[in-house]
């Protein structure tokens, strides 16, 4: 992330006020994200760059159906050339919610069918 801070001044010597601008320059991403159910929801995350990948946040969640409990969320680093696997921890309820995984600026949503502690159709 960068921030820029710039005036502009006429002919006149007139000064205008001290503007900022804050922007990210945009690298290629090397991340790839696979989500599986079972027991529970696992997402792996890839990376094939040649740098590590820090500071990634990630998150699980399930939307609709009928869930008493499900999802997760935290902080993982990816090294180059490395996979690295989280789990959402104990889902329990039944319907067909919507599985949200998202990892840094990847969001995967799946539609899935929960049946107690299973989630299939990933």
């Amino acid at each position: 992330e960068h921030t820029l801070n710039f005036y502009s001044v006429d002919l006149a010597g007139n000064i205008e006020d001290e503007q900022t601008c804050t922007f990210t320059i945009a690298h290629p991403c090397f991340l790839e994200v696979e989500v599986k159910g079972g027991f529970g929801v696992t997402a792996t995350a890839s990376n094939s760059g040649d740098e590590d990948l820090t500071n990634l946040e990630w998150n699980i969640a399930l939307e609709g159906g009928f869930i008493l409990t499900g999802g997760n969320s935290g902080v993982i680093d990816v090294p180059a050339g490395e996979e690295v696997t989280v789990k959402s921890g104990l889902c329990l309820g039944f319907g067909q919610p919507i599985v949200i995984v998202t990892v840094d600026c990847i969001t995967i949503e799946k539609s899935a069918l929960l049946l107690l502690f299973f989630v299939l159709g990933l």
